[in-house]
């Protein structure tokens, strides 16, 4: 009799083994199961969200006349952007795509005949962009200042080669050649003066011995 139950009592512990694993081995399928239907979800979000939002907005800037508004566009591919100037009581638009940093870009200003963007290159380079309010097509220029009581002339330098001071007309494409020698290197090219008086133009300049260099030229040619 004692024997039976033994006999009993060991068949008993071995269901209930059983049955206990099969339990765990079901647990454990289950949650792998469940890991893996979560994972193709997450990356449909991921894939589906990035085509409903190709632009993201960097800058803009008002004008009594119009808005202007920079944005990054996606779809073009890296450092690719878009200039959008929206006249005010108007249905129809400009649109410039220009290639510079997204992230070190913004706008500097907004003129009734352009909007300017300034984006830095790296280091100490920079660029201005002026995308015209008109049909005109854009421009760029590397290392490049505006004269203070002029809309049109612009200064810029061309293949960092500073003693070479390039005035540049945005009107009519006019350029003049100024000879600025000596430059102090760490300025990369920036005068300290560019004024227009007439038909002249005065700039100054730091040299690499501190000494302010002061010029007067005649600039009637590059105006007109």
């Amino acid at each position: 009799m004692p024997m039976k139950r033994k006999t009993t009592f060991r068949i008993h512990s071995a269901l209930l083994l059983f049955v206990c694993a099969f339990s765990f081995f079901s647990c454990q399928e289950s949650t792998r199961g469940t890991v893996r239907d979560l994972n193709p979800t997450v990356v449909e979000i991921a894939d589906s969200a990035s085509p409903n939002q190709p632009l993201v907005l960097i800058d803009h800037c008002d004008n009594a006349d119009y808005t202007a508004v920079l944005e990054e566009d996606k779809r073009l591919g890296m450092d690719s952007c878009i200039v959008r100037i929206n006249p005010i009581g108007k249905s129809t638009s400009k649109s410039e795509i220009i290639q510079i940093p997204a992230d070190k870009s913004s706008i500097v200003d907004c003129t009734n005949e352009y909007v300017v963007i300034r984006s830095s290159c790296g280091g100490p380079c920079y660029t201005l962009t002026f995308v015209f309010t008109d049909n005109r097509n854009k421009k760029q220029f590397d290392f490049a200042q505006r004269i203070s009581n002029s809309a049109s002339l612009i200064g810029y330098f061309r293949n960092e080669e500073f003693e070479k001071l390039i005035l540049h007309n945005l009107k009519t494409g006019k350029e003049q050649i100024v000879s600025t020698p000596n430059q102090k290197a760490m300025n990369f090219g920036k005068m300290e003066t560019m004024l227009i008086q007439g038909n002249q133009l005065f700039i100054e300049y730091t040299t690499e011995t501190n000494e302010v260099i002061k010029k007067v030229i005649e600039i009637q040619g590059v105006l007109k």
